[in-house]
């Protein structure tokens, strides 16, 4: 398994893969529970993570990813309206 393997070459270093932090995601179009160990502990399998801004889902497709940053850029519109009103600027 992928995670042994950079638990091993990370050892090889001094670098420590630490259980409690390290989660796991099986891509593919149906949902799949995998059991994922790490020495005598096993590992939480994830549905979604944010990665540099963008939402990496399980389902292998952007639906979620577009949405969030959708979200995002309609919040920071509300924000940057909010502050032009106040500041008595045309509003836009």
């Amino acid at each position: 398994m992928l995670v042994n393997k950079v638990c091993t070459t990370s050892d090889k270093f001094g670098l420590r893969v630490s259980s409690t932090k390290t989660e796991v995601q099986y891509i593919d179009r149906e949902r799949q529970e995998m059991k994922n160990m790490l020495g005598n502990n096993e590992l939480v399998q994830c549905e979604d993570f944010i990665y540099l801004g963008g939402v990496i889902s399980q389902e292998s497709n952007c639906d979620k990813d577009a949405a969030r940053r959708i979200g995002l850029a309609a919040g920071r519109r509300q924000t940057l309206s909010e502050t032009l009103v106040k500041y008595g600027t045309q509003r836009i």
